[in-house]
């Protein structure tokens, strides 16, 4: 989601950023209940990747600002990314991880289970 940045910002204040955060959040918590109400999954990402998105597509971050990513798609009944019910305790893999050797523990698998 993209917000109108330094013209908001010089109109109403810096107070203003703070509240373009808050809207942007809201419309991704709308989106996630749409996506879950049509049987998918969605999840927010925040804008960790706001200045590499502004690049990809050219944007003037000075212009419009990247507030916000959100994703959604259908869920896989297969762990690790899967819709599975389980409740596990947090942090409950860590044990399983501190007992594998540093090259198998640091080796990340794409495939899915089968």
């Amino acid at each position: 989601l993209f917000a109108e940045y330094l013209p908001a910002i010089r109109r109403h204040g810096a107070w203003l950023y703070k509240r373009m955060l808050w809207e942007a959040a809201a419309a991704g918590h709308a989106l996630w209940l749409a996506a879950e109400a049509e049987g998918l999954r969605g999840g927010a990402v925040g804008a960790f990747y706001g200045p590499w998105t502004h690049e990809v597509l050219g944007v003037d971050s000075n212009e419009l600002r990247d507030l916000y990513h959100f994703s959604f798609g259908v869920p896989t009944p297969t762990l690790p990314f899967g819709d599975d019910s389980r409740c596990l305790p947090p942090y409950g893999h860590l044990q399983q991880l501190r007992s594998l050797r540093l090259e198998e523990r640091d080796r990340v698998d794409t495939q899915e289970a089968s």
